[in-house]
């Protein structure tokens, strides 16, 4: 047997990782929907950019910040408001998602910027980020309107 053809169970695994998820020049991590659909997304920041007094209403507004643990570190961030009516208040996306992240299709050609965030908002709506700005916003121990988490 020569050994020099060999293929081994690990190298393979690693030319199947690299044309899942590859980082290109352009900064782009290429990879197909379902290999992000399959990573978990850590929180990294949230912030509270703005608020403005209108009576009867208090705006607030952010952005929020999630990463991967892999590597190449996926980043996936969007702004956010808290948003009110009559009898709730809740924490909406606001925009298209801002990431480094490009998805590819079956024959490994990207599917495009829009598209891409169209299914990034797919994984943001699985992540329950909207609690951490609550307890972020209401938090007493907050300085400057501005909040850092690492969760």
């Amino acid at each position: 047997m020569n050994k020099g053809n060999l293929v081994t169970h690990s190298s393979v695994l690693q030319e199947k990782r690299e044309r899942v998820m590859t980082l290109s020049d352009d900064g782009f991590i290429r990879m197909d929907f379902k290999h992000l659909m399959e990573t978990s997304l850590s929180h990294l920041i949230s912030v509270n950019e703005e608020t403005r007094f209108t009576a009867p209403y208090t705006h607030i507004f952010g952005f929020t910040e999630w990463v991967s643990v892999i590597t190449p570190v996926i980043s996936v961030g969007w702004d956010w408001k808290l948003s009110h009516d009559d009898q709730f208040i809740k924490i909406v996306r606001v925009g298209q998602p801002r990431s480094n992240l490009m998805f590819t299709d079956y024959m490994q050609c990207d599917i495009g910027l829009n598209n891409t965030e169209e299914l990034i908002i797919q994984k943001i709506d699985m992540i329950a980020w909207e609690m951490i700005i609550k307890d972020q916003i209401f938090k007493p121990n907050s300085r400057s309107g501005m909040v850092l988490s690492h969760s």
